[in-house]
């Protein structure tokens, strides 16, 4: 039995005329939504045996998110042009298809459309959209990564269904919580900076404040999130 970890890289810098597509690198809520998916995973008791990446540094950084936190050697990542290339299933079909059949269990880092279709195509009843640091675990019930074909896959024991697993951002009061508690401590410091007892008799006022920069800091996180 083989399992395959399909992923989508995370949330990257945009494309601008002094950027080529592939030095595009994962932007801060990237790596933190990266860093959620592979946390996830890890939760899982899944032991990589094998990382392919496409060579675009935005998946080859989500990559290495996950090998920190999977305890896989970033040095023994597989770069293969032809998930990057890819503009099929079939294309990525080729890419697992070449995998040693000593390797159980492998991630691959890519992109959409293709990866999206891949996983359609593997796994009857795949539906979901495959989001920014998505993944979608993959049970294949074959002894060679070679004899794969379109239909072969399932979701792993105890999953109702096929669904991409997205690094999801914590509730709104829970990300106004945490927001709050960093925005507090900060103002209290800069108050205190231009007067030594000023934050104790703006106590309540910074309270308030922060508060309320923390609400509205975390609709824009949030926004930005579903855009």
């Amino acid at each position: 039995m083989k399992t395959l970890i399909l992923v989508r890289h995370a949330k990257a810098a945009d494309r601008h005329k002094h950027l080529s597509d592939l030095e595009r690198a994962l932007t801060p809520a990237g790596q933190k939504d990266a860093r959620r998916a592979a946390r996830a995973l890890k939760s899982k008791g899944v032991i990589p045996s094998l990382f392919v990446s496409s060579p675009a540094n935005r998946a080859l950084e989500t990559a290495h998110v996950f090998a920190a936190e999977l305890g896989y050697p970033i040095q023994k990542i597989a770069l293969k042009q032809s998930a990057y290339d890819a503009m099929d299933a079939e294309t990525l079909f080729n890419v697992i298809r070449e995998t040693e059949d000593h390797h159980d269990t492998v991630l691959l880092f890519g992109h959409n459309p293709s990866l999206e279709e891949f996983a359609s195509s593997l796994l009857l009843g795949f539906e979901s959209d495959l989001p920014k640091a998505g993944v979608v675990e993959i049970v294949i019930e074959k002894e060679s990564w070679r004899d794969i074909l379109p239909g072969d896959g399932r979701s792993p024991e105890g999953e109702d269904s096929a669904a991409a697993t997205e690094a999801k951002l914590p509730s709104a009061k829970e990300l106004r919580r945490e927001l709050q508690s960093k925005i507090e401590p900060a103002l209290r410091l800069v108050i205190n900076e231009l007067h030594d007892s000023g934050a104790d008799k703006l106590n309540s006022e910074i309270q308030e404040v922060s508060e309320i920069l923390a609400r509205r800091l975390a609709k824009v996180i949030r926004s930005e999130k579903s855009a």
